[in-house]
């Protein structure tokens, strides 16, 4: 091999060898990286890169990602540090070159790196997914009350889930999810993204609504597309999109009707409903669900099994960061004490 390679040149080939027999999404992840990495030293020959080169990058990467124009999450700088050095690794392999100059790129991550925290839907929002009617709310209210995975969602069918049940167990069995395999395809795979399968109980409210969801039913899927058949990533987007239209609309028309002398707008308007509720993502609601599990006062370890967590650490960093959001200090039994205080020390004088 031309010991002169372009990193690029190189870095695509370890590329096309590292995709094989990984899921699409992971390479897609793996591509995207690479190309982070190839804006900074992507069009230097591989054997004159230094470690103060590839110090920079993670320096410049922390301070403004080029493609967010924000600062990297610590995820995405752990994520070229790592494929950094395993494409060096290879090259030394290859005898191109000696050291490994990207051997202290993890030490580079700034400890203060901002962690990527999916917020949860707000109260409005949660509102709202009860109340507005849409061909994807029943998809929404399992991700909410059940915390499923968009993946785990799309493979569900109505066999999964358990309405009535002899033992008393009404909820739903996750053990399948869908992988995408190309830009516009899903494929249902067994197990879920831990491997492992589970069983989430759900409240009283939302088994009845599955229950009337399920008498609708015109497909073995809970959340099919119109023909009855998988949801494709397209399909997805334009529902959801819908959805959340319908969503804002309904919100729109309950804040403002008053204005429109009860005569309320299309939502087919050509001139628009003005923008009165903010968007979500299904992740948002997964992540909703983890909060009701916290405020419930589940424990840490019953709600990892519940989401499915691959590690209880997983589920103790958003306890942690909702624990500090939730901490409601009773700053009036200071007040009081300081008034008293104050009051006090005036009499002494």
């Amino acid at each position: 091999m031309n010991k002169n390679i372009l990193f690029c040149e190189f870095a695509n080939e370890w590329l096309q060898r590292a995709k094989i027999g990984v899921t699409y999404q992971y390479g897609q992840s793996l591509t995207n990286c690479i190309k982070r990495i190839n804006h900074y030293i992507g069009l230097y020959p591989i054997i004159d890169i230094k470690p103060i080169m590839v110090d920079d990058m993670m320096y410049s990467l922390a301070y403004e990602n080029p493609h967010t124009k924000r600062p990297s999450s610590k995820k995405t700088l752990s994520q070229t540090a790592n494929i950094s050095y395993n494409i060096f690794e290879s090259a030394i392999d290859r005898e191109l070159i000696l050291l490994n100059p990207a051997r202290n790129a993890k030490k580079r991550i700034p400890k203060n790196a901002p962690k990527k925290i999916v917020k949860a839907i707000t109260m409005e929002q949660y509102d709202l997914v009860l109340k507005v009617e849409n061909r994807m709310q029943t998809g929404a209210m399992i991700m909410l009350f059940g915390g499923l995975r968009k993946g785990e969602l799309l493979a569900l069918n109505w066999d999964d889930v358990h309405i009535e049940d002899m033992y008393n167990r009404k909820g739903i069995y996750i053990n399948k999810s869908t992988q995408k395999i190309d830009t516009n395809k899903y494929i249902i795979t067994e197990g879920t993204k831990n491997g492992k399968t589970r069983f989430v109980p759900l409240p009283e409210f939302a088994i009845n609504y599955l229950l009337k969801a399920k008498l609708n039913a015109t497909s073995y899927l809970v959340c099919p597309q119109n023909n009855g058949e998988l949801q494709t990533p397209s399909t997805w987007s334009r529902y959801w999109n819908t959805y959340q239209n319908d969503i804002n609309y309904y919100s729109y028309c309950e804040k403002y009707k008053e204005l429109h002398n009860n005569k309320l707008p299309s939502k087919f308007d050509p001139k628009g409903i003005p923008k009165v509720v903010a968007r979500f993502n299904a992740h948002q609601l997964r992540h909703m669900y983890c909060t009701l599990l916290f405020l419930s006062g589940i424990d840490v370890l019953t709600a990892s099994k519940l989401v499915g967590h691959s590690s209880v650490q997983l589920t103790l960093d958003i306890y942690t960061h909702l624990e500090e959001q939730y901490r409601n200090i009773d700053v009036e039994k200071l007040d009081k004490f300081l008034k008293y205080d104050i009051e006090k020390m005036k009499h002494d004088i």
